[in-house]
């Protein structure tokens, strides 16, 4: 009775709290999920039941975060007829569904960047058909006579943090071609066919030429999808919004501290930066922002490990006098408010990081 009544007893789910039905329950490493937690979840992840409560929880986070990233998704092309890839050309990104209802599926929206490769399968079944002897009985055809049906899919492989592949059909029911068997190269699907009149073709066939079509032509746009994320990775900073924000502060303070009217050029190139900074635009002023944390948390890696390397090497004093203490100060910089333009800044090198003026 104990045993039963702990194998029916309903459990509360970790996530949300809910009572979970008697079939409802999805096991994790260290708890319970309900299945409506779990259907928020992405659909190309598989590891649930070896996953913690905490990786679950950071992941519905995601998920939760995901459904912007779809607001925000402006569709320049479609793919595919049963599974749809679309993308947005214009920002990078590209997403999978089968849904019609794209706002409640919430793809996962990933960067052209993300695409490592693309995977595509014919799937081949065939069943033997049979035929009545004389005495009534189901027998073989000499020689064996098969028909045959195929299934198209398509498999992105990506750099993602919950899942590495998106496997989906391009075909929602198996292409039949009857007796006419299929076949394809190994390279891609570039066919290899035993027949040379189009006579024979029937309407299975040419469905089978349009799937396969249909898969090199999406392997073809995601190919360069990721060339495209690939060169915008290593596309100069002059074409990013950072660099365009700094150059416009730089040419401000340059402007100032030349003019002939300026009696104190560092005094006038700072209150030009503050200016120009204030007249950017707010994503200008965001990826300036990331930006100069970027610079400031390489100048703090690079720190400590010169830092490092001293120690190591049995020349602690060698360390300049208090350089230790400044690295340590730079990684975890208190946030404070500049003076000259109100932006928050890290206090770690005591000028602010949009107008430089001084925060003592």
């Amino acid at each position: 009775m104990g045993f039963l009544g702990g194998l029916f007893e309903k459990k509360n789910c970790d996530v949300c709290g809910n009572k979970i039905g008697l079939l409802g329950n999805r096991k994790l490493e260290d708890g319970n999920l309900c299945k409506d937690c779990a259907a928020k979840l992405s659909p190309w992840f598989s590891e649930r039941r070896h996953s913690t409560l905490a990786e679950i929880k950071q992941q519905l986070q995601y998920r939760e975060e995901n459904k912007n990233a779809v607001t925000l998704f402006n569709t320049t092309r479609t793919f595919g007829k049963y599974y749809k890839i679309y993308l947005d050309d214009n920002a990078r990104k590209f997403m999978v569904t089968n849904s019609g209802r794209i706002a409640e599926a919430n793809p996962d929206v990933l960067d052209f960047a993300q695409i490592t490769g693309c995977d595509l399968d014919i799937n081949e079944s065939r069943s033997e058909l049979k035929q009545k002897n004389a005495e009534g009985k189901q027998v073989s055809y000499d020689p064996p006579r098969y028909e045959y049906s195929y299934n198209f899919y398509c498999t992105i492989r990506v750099n993602a943090p919950y899942f590495d592949e998106m496997r989906f059909l391009l075909n929602s029911g198996s292409v039949r071609t009857g007796e006419q068997a299929m076949s394809r190269a190994n390279n891609g699907w570039n066919m290899r066919t035993d027949f040379t009149s189009s006579l024979i073709r029937n309407s299975g066939v040419n469905e089978y030429y349009e799937y396969m079509n249909m898969g090199n032509e999406i392997r073809q746009a995601l190919e360069e999808a990721r060339m495209q994320g690939q060169n915008l990775q290593v596309q100069p900073a002059g074409n990013t919004a950072a660099a365009e924000a700094e150059a416009a502060i730089a040419a401000a303070a340059a402007t100032a501290a030349g003019a002939a009217e300026i009696d104190d050029p560092e005094l006038a190139a700072r209150i030009a930066k503050m200016k120009a900074f204030q007249e950017l635009t707010p994503e200008q002023q965001r990826a300036y922002y990331e930006e100069q944390l970027r610079k400031a948390q390489e100048v703090v890696a690079k720190t400590q490990g010169l830092h490092a390397a001293a120690v190591t090497e049995g020349g602690a004093e060698a360390v300049l006098e208090g350089g230790a203490a400044a690295a340590a100060a730079m990684a975890a910089p208190s946030q404070v408010k500049c003076p000259w333009c109100g932006s928050m800044t890290s206090s770690a090198s005591g000028k602010c990081q949009y107008c430089e003026g001084e925060l003592g």
